[in-house]
């Protein structure tokens, strides 16, 4: 196996740590369903203070058993917002400073002002809910924070949330010794990461999808075990970049 081969699957093993561990939404209903996946990508321009750019998403749907109608859920991860303000501290702004220029998409617009057509996109386009999969936001600063409630109160469905390391620490408070030991152990294959493998895979699991982020590239594979599950990791939100999954009944 190729060193590229190796470094593709540790990250892929990582993704698995930061998942979001989804989902599908079957197990939530206690159903038995078969995954039947089939992919497409479209391209949707979007407009903000940077002026327009392009988003975009991949298409994904998912058949299960004894679902009636149609459920269409966008999902978006890492898209590592900062909204910069003057009442931060020095240590901050710092970081803001130097963090703030790596999350623009190819249009050179920042990912704060990229988010509010995300929400724009779901409102209008009527999808059943949102899926956020952590690092929406770069740090908990009050003002991404107070950016992040008024983003999210402007959406007309119920949407989920799951905190990735930037959504509830500084890279300086994780980064110690004592935050290495509390996370960063969790973000890499260990019995804990094979034990949600094993739990997701299970002959009699519910999950049928996996939906997971914080590599910041696209993937579409399955996760082996006495089953395969289908696994979609989320390009980088601040690029642009979503996934929206189809759900329908099937057999």
């Amino acid at each position: 196996m190729s060193y590229l081969n190796k470094k593709e699957k540790m990250l892929r093993r990582r993704a698995i740590g930061h998942a979001f561990a989804v989902i599908c939404l079957l197990g939530l209903a206690g159903l038995t369903g078969c995954g039947n996946a089939g992919e497409g990508d479209q391209m949707e321009e979007g407009t903000g203070a940077g002026g327009a750019w392009e988003k975009h998403i991949t298409e994904e749907t998912v058949r299960l058993k004894g679902i009636e109608g149609e459920y269409t859920l966008l999902f978006l991860t890492d898209t590592h917002a900062i909204v910069q303000s003057q009442g931060a501290s020095e240590q901050e702004a710092a970081n803001e400073e130097a963090r703030y220029p790596t999350f623009f998409n190819e249009e050179g617009v920042p990912s704060a002002e990229q988010f509010p057509e995300w929400v724009r996109y779901a409102n209008e386009n009527g999808v059943d809910a949102v899926l956020l999969g952590g690092d929406i936001i770069d740090t908990p600063s009050e003002a991404n924070l107070r950016w992040l409630e008024e983003q999210l109160g402007q959406l007309d469905m119920p949407y989920l949330y799951v905190n990735g390391n930037h959504d509830w620490t500084y890279p300086w408070e994780y980064m110690t010794e004592a935050g290495k030991e509390a996370y960063l152990r969790g973000i890499y294959p260990n019995e804990g990461s094979e034990r949600f493998v094993s739990l997701t895979t299970a002959a009699d699991s519910p999950v049928e999808l996996v939906l997971a982020g914080h590599v910041h590239f696209y993937d579409r594979d399955v996760i082996e075990g006495e089953r395969q599950v289908l696994q979609l990791v989320g390009g980088a939100g601040s690029q642009g970049n979503a996934i929206l999954v189809h759900i329908t009944g099937g057999e």
